[in-house]
């Protein structure tokens, strides 16, 4: 696998890690040519990082770099600092970064990487986890399917009634909460509702407190 770790002037300097499928990787390229395998169009998966971690978290701390290269696939990491990957509402506009700015740039710069519906999948940890639902219902046009690993579903929901940091929370959110983008609920309804919603996995430890019993009643919408 090819890992570029890119540098790029947007809302002050922002970081991205990029990994990409190379010929030889896998035992299964033996059976195609060399010319043959970079005129391939591989499935890319987009991973959004936890708060207070950052696009090295998911090469670092999983094995998403061994599946990637078993299975002929793009990753695609990016920073946002603790910004829930939202259009904040007193800051940076990650999630319009993400899905006009960088989508087209990764499209742009890598032609083996698909950008069809079906071959893109947006995935996260704990407030990742939220980023994906909220980008990826905002945008089913654009992902076929979304993970959740523990994540923060109900982070709209626990601002409102104070649970979760009103003074931080309030920068990301501000008044767009209960019934906005932002609502993770609300989007996934009005997504099936219009017969949009893409395929969305949810996963949760039963230990896990803060978030295990929000995502079995997400799990129910």
């Amino acid at each position: 696998m090819a890992r570029i770790e890119m540098n790029y002037p947007a809302y002050g300097i922002s970081t991205m890690n990029i990994v990409m499928p190379q010929y030889g990787d896998a035992g299964s390229n033996r059976k195609m040519t060399k010319e043959a395998f970079y005129q391939e169009k591989f499935p890319v998966i987009w991973l959004f990082h936890g708060g207070g971690g950052d696009c090295t978290d998911w090469l670092r701390y999983t094995e998403a770099e061994r599946i990637a290269e078993e299975n002929h696939l793009f990753l695609i990491c990016i920073s946002v600092g603790n910004t829930a990957f939202a259009d904040m509402q007193r800051g940076n506009h990650y999630a319009s970064l993400i899905n006009g700015y960088i989508w087209d740039l990764i499209f742009d710069m890598f032609p083996m990487a698909s950008d069809k519906r079906e071959d893109n999948y947006i995935v996260g940890f704990s407030m990742g986890g939220y980023g994906a639902l909220r980008n990826g219902l905002e945008h089913p046009e654009k992902y076929g399917a979304i993970g959740s690993f523990a994540g923060s579903v109900s982070m709209v929901q626990q601002y409102v009634n104070g649970g979760w940091c009103p003074a931080y929370a309030g920068s990301v959110f501000g008044d767009k909460t209960i019934g906005s983008v932002n609502d993770t609920w609300y989007m996934a309804k009005k997504a099936m509702d219009e017969g949009k919603a893409p395929f969305i996995y949810l996963s949760c430890g039963t230990k896990d407190d803060a978030h295990y019993p929000c995502n079995i009643e997400y799990r129910a919408i």
